[in-house]
């Protein structure tokens, strides 16, 4: 009887412990996560290179009307949507994990580097999209399958 009884505890203790393990991640753990990892300041950082970019597209829209409107960014519905979506793919114990790395300091530096790392990242991921797919173009030229 005692052996059966020590199955039994042996086989729950081991159910729990991979129970939890692949626990899923909650909105609340993504939303401290998000906190921890100051998103809404990676938003405005994001936000101030597509800035930026418009104001040498539109030259004449007046300085004091783009401040006024990044002032009153609202990141709620994006970090809404993207909720969910870290809770698909993150479990509650990695979503405590990194919690804990962003509260360290390499955590620290990689938040503050995340936008200048993305926007360079971009622009070469952009010109070497360009690159490949002017290459493309041209092989599919002198093989006949497009007009020149």
């Amino acid at each position: 009887m005692k052996k059966i009884l020590t199955a039994i505890l042996l086989a729950w203790v081991v159910v729990w412990g991979f129970s939890q393990e692949g626990r899923p991640a909650t909105n609340e753990d993504v939303t401290k996560l998000f906190e921890v990892m100051d998103m809404k300041n990676i938003g405005l950082q994001t936000f101030d290179v597509m800035l930026a970019q418009m104001v040498q597209m539109f030259p004449d829209v007046p300085t004091d009307f783009l401040d006024a409107f990044r002032e009153n960014l609202d990141f709620s519905s994006l970090f809404d949507a993207f909720i969910p979506i870290y809770a698909k793919y993150y479990t509650h114990d990695e979503v405590m994990q990194l919690i804990e790395f962003y509260r360290t300091p390499l955590g620290r530096k990689t938040i503050e580097l995340t936008p200048a790392i993305t926007e360079e990242s971009m622009a070469m991921s952009l010109e070497w999209a360009m690159r490949v797919s002017q290459q493309l173009i041209e092989a599919m030229r002198e093989k006949g399958y497009v007009d020149s």
